[in-house]
């Protein structure tokens, strides 16, 4: 499916920028959070594409099963492509699990506690730790604890990986992740930091994502979700943070269909604060996006808010709108808040994150 990657305008890239040093902390410097964005006719373009990228990094951090289906900045997709998953390694640890829990088989006990246990990776090394109800190490049930730690953990696969990551189980899951299944994490990441040898692009996540995902016995429909009340990142000095956030997707590979949405996880809606944009936003999706393949979407209605700037108005806002040619998206932008739409914007799909609106001819 198609995803945004948007380099350019800074957007979310994945998370928190540091030196990769270790699991240790950053250096607790706390930024206010910037204003409410004016949204016009210029800035309309980057900020709908910060959006869609909020939505797609989340999914993808969390899972990679469902990712949004929006626009391809593809400078950025070789760098986003490597990108492991909260899923993939709990997957990459599950034979671990099994392992660390040995007790005699005619021992009958309520769980297993997990001490800190070191391992080696190429270079560095990584500990697991945590509590599992199940003796055999093979199912994972609510109120189960892991957390790991990365120290400069080079696992051969090009990515080195440090820092912490934190889960509590909410609903089960067996360790090889068999379906059908329904689990739900909550997960924690300090500092948890990955960077591309070949690149030197690095990242690393802080805040709280809380990760659902479904798949059916015939294992052809996956349905993901991602939320979470703060998520912060920073990149070549920019800082993005999501709040309040709920984003989910669907994708059937019998209909080669696939659906994404948004909302707030307490409110109405998510908010992206930017420090690329200047400002931040809110925003919720009205109609979900529906599309098949790796086309772009043929529906959906996503809404985005953002400052005042008339006294006894309402909020500046765009709206984007999927065109049914899966190829060009509208835009309808309010620029003072009564309502009323002061330009319309036509464009495709990979022209978002430019801000520079493409010749776009509406197939019947």
């Amino acid at each position: 499916m198609k995803r945004i990657r948007t380099l350019g305008v800074t957007v979310l890239l994945t998370l928190v920028i540091v030196s990769c040093g270790g699991g240790g902390g950053g250096d607790g410097v706390v930024l206010p959070p910037p204003p409410p964005l004016a949204i016009d006719q210029n800035n309309a373009m980057p900020v709908a594409a910060a959006v869609l990228d909020a939505m797609a990094i989340v999914m993808d951090l969390g899972s990679g099963s469902v990712v949004p289906p929006v626009p391809l900045a593809a400078a950025a997709e070789d760098a986003s492509a490597s990108t492991p998953t909260l899923t993939g390694i709990i997957r990459d640890q599950a034979e671990r699990f099994t392992l660390l829990q040995e007790p005699p088989a005619m021992v009958q006990i309520a769980a297993v506690v997990i001490p800190p246990t070191p391992y080696d990776c190429v270079t560095g090394t990584f500990t697991i730790s945590g509590e599992i109800a199940d003796e055999t190490g093979t199912l994972l049930t609510p109120g189960d604890t892991i957390s790991i730690t990365f120290f400069n953990c080079d696992q051969g696969d090009g990515l080195v990986l440090n820092g912490k990551l934190a889960l509590v189980v909410v609903t089960g899951v067996d360790t090889d992740f068999t379906p059908p299944y329904d689990f739900t994490f909550d997960t924690t990441l300090t500092n948890f930091s990955v960077t591309e040898l070949a690149s030197g692009e690095s990242f690393t996540a802080n805040g709280d994502l809380t990760l659902r995902e479904a798949v059916t016995a015939d294992g052809l429909f996956t349905e993901t979700e991602a939320s979470g009340n703060k998520l912060t990142a920073a990149v070549d000095g920019e800082t993005e943070t999501l709040k309040d956030y709920w984003i989910r997707g669907t994708l059937s590979a019998a209909a080669n269909a696939y659906t994404a949405e948004s909302s707030g996880l307490s409110d109405c809606c998510a908010t992206l604060e930017s420090t690329a944009l200047g400002g931040s936003v809110d925003f919720e999706n009205i109609e979900i996006f529906m599309g098949v393949g790796d086309n772009y979407p043929y529906a959906g209605d996503l809404f985005i808010t953002g400052a005042t700037v008339l006294v006894g108005s309402g909020n500046t806002s765009v709206e984007l709108v999927a065109m049914m040619d899966e190829l060009c998206v509208n835009l309808l932008v309010d620029e003072d808040g009564d309502g009323v739409v002061d330009a319309g914007i036509t464009t495709t799909w990979e022209s978002l994150p430019t801000g520079i609106p493409d010749a776009c001819v509406i197939q019947p």
